[in-house]
């Protein structure tokens, strides 16, 4: 597991950045101490967190089967994943228990856009995007969600999440789901 800037032009390398070694990322502390290095070492006035891999939402796998939801599940870890328990008290953790909430969470994974799911984010974060259903394994059209971030850096979290709706709606021709809505306030979709 490598931490480092990610700039214009960039190509990916085993060298880029700093090792830290093996990383459990079905382990809420690594995402806590992920957040928390990214915020103290490049600090912004607006932060967005994106959670990407396998998602499960709400799902049971099966009728006589445990019920494991969740997000994040480490294929070099056993599978191990953020169940909804461990998201809650990383996302606690990361915002004060909600006083300073994330102005965006992005689940690029599947199943994640259900309102159980965002029931557990709502202190934590202003705007949650998110799949109700599967998603392709390519996840986000990110290069042109974050061209227009850099092109318009103080963009509101709203309009940040209905342009990831917009742009992902789009790069999949019109046939996947996406949403965006606010969890700060009023509980409302946005797109």
């Amino acid at each position: 597991t490598r931490r480092f800037l990610v700039t214009p032009g960039l190509t990916p390398h085993a060298a880029n950045g700093t090792s830290i070694g093996e990383a459990n990322m079905g382990d809420p502390n690594t995402l806590v101490d992920f957040v928390g290095w990214a915020m103290a070492t490049y600090p912004a006035d607006h932060y967005a967190l994106v959670l990407w891999d396998h998602g499960a939402g709400w799902r049971a796998p099966a009728v006589d089967s445990p019920i494991t939801r969740g997000v994040a599940y480490d294929d070099t870890s056993f599978g191990d994943g953020l169940d909804m328990t461990d998201l809650y008290g990383a996302m606690n953790a990361i915002t004060g228990g909600g006083a300073a909430p994330l102005d965006l969470l992005g689940m690029d994974a599947c199943l994640m856009a259900m309102i159980e799911v965002d029931n557990q984010l709502i202190p934590f974060a202003d705007v949650r995007v998110g799949s109700e259903e599967t998603e392709p394994f390519f996840g986000w059209p990110f290069d042109s969600i974050l061209g227009d971030l850099v092109a318009d850096p103080a963009m509101p979290a709203e309009t940040l999440g209905i342009k990831i709706v917009d742009y992902y709606y789009a790069w999949y021709g019109y046939d996947e789901t996406q949403s965006a809505v606010t969890l700060g306030g009023d509980y409302a979709a946005l797109n």
